[in-house]
């Protein structure tokens, strides 16, 4: 049989192993044994740079390194494309989000600018009546500085007898989310004003606050007033000569009757003017 040695020193000192291979004439059969074969490794040669470099790779390993490395490099290509990718769009949406942002600022600027020198009187309230805001129309008509408006109740700004009417008129605004009506409000001499209130509910953030859009109508009263004196004047007077007076509105097809001309045809005023001129006939 074959024999190897363990590792040995020679007679010269030398580590090596030796191999004993038996020769024969007939091999097959181990017949006709002419010799001995002895063959000698040198481990520092063969068996050592082998151990340093176990393990070795496999055939396996040797098969799929290059297809291992070729997979890493088109996934980290791939990651690299879709990395450089997100940060585009990100940067992209980011500009935007940006710019969206510096136009809804300046269009705030914008209408805070308008709302600040409204002609108007805008009030900003919660629902118990608390004041958040107001502009420039609000402190020089109501005579208050901003600081003690915001310290008050809107409901402060009406005459004590018709406060309670206030919270009528805001459950009206909350039904129908607008709402125009007219009452008055006082200074903070005490002098009252008639207005004309515009409300509106915005949403602020989730929560729901009353907008007052009003505007002094004391001009306007007065105006009014003059008229209906001047008409109560001439309804007097016309009464007085018995005399009437009529006018005819084409656009609309009907007449307008003074009291007394009623009283001439002796019709009643309560009911419509006729436009037939020849009654009597």
């Amino acid at each position: 049989d074959i024999v190897m040695s363990d590792l040995h020193l020679d007679k010269n000192q030398v580590i090596c192993i030796e191999i004993s291979v038996p020769l024969y004439t007939k091999p097959k059969k181990q017949e006709g044994f002419s010799g001995v074969l002895l063959l000698r490794i040198d481990p520092e040669k063969y068996l050592y740079p082998l151990i340093s470099s176990w393990p070795t790779p496999s055939l396996t390993e040797v098969i799929y390194l290059p297809i291992r490395k070729q997979a890493l490099w088109i996934f980290t290509f791939t990651f690299l494309i879709i990395f450089v990718s997100g940060v585009f769009i990100y940067m992209l949406w980011r500009h935007q989000l940006v710019k969206s942002e510096r136009d809804r600022k300046i269009l705030l600027q914008h209408f805070d600018y308008l709302v600040q020198y409204a002609n108007d009187i805008i009030i900003l309230s919660d629902f118990k009546g608390n004041i958040y805001k107001v502009n420039d129309k609000a402190v020089s008509t109501y005579g208050y500085s901003r600081d003690e408006m915001l310290k008050l109740n809107i409901i402060q700004l009406s005459p004590p007898e018709i406060q309670s009417a206030f919270f009528h008129q805001l459950k009206l605004l909350s039904d129908n989310e607008e709402h125009l009506y007219e009452t008055y409000h006082l200074r903070k001499n005490g002098e009252r004003f008639p207005v004309e209130v515009s409300g509106r509910i915005i949403d602020i953030k989730g929560k729901r606050y009353f907008q007052g859009i009003i505007r002094d109508i004391s001009d306007r009263k007065q105006v009014e007033k003059k008229l209906y004196e001047r008409e109560q004047d001439l309804l007097c007077a016309q009464k007085l000569a018995h005399v009437g007076s009529w006018s005819y509105i084409p656009e609309t097809g009907t007449s307008i009757w003074s009291e007394e001309m009623f009283h001439i045809w002796g019709l009643d005023p309560r009911d419509k003017a006729p436009i037939d001129m020849n009654l009597r006939k």
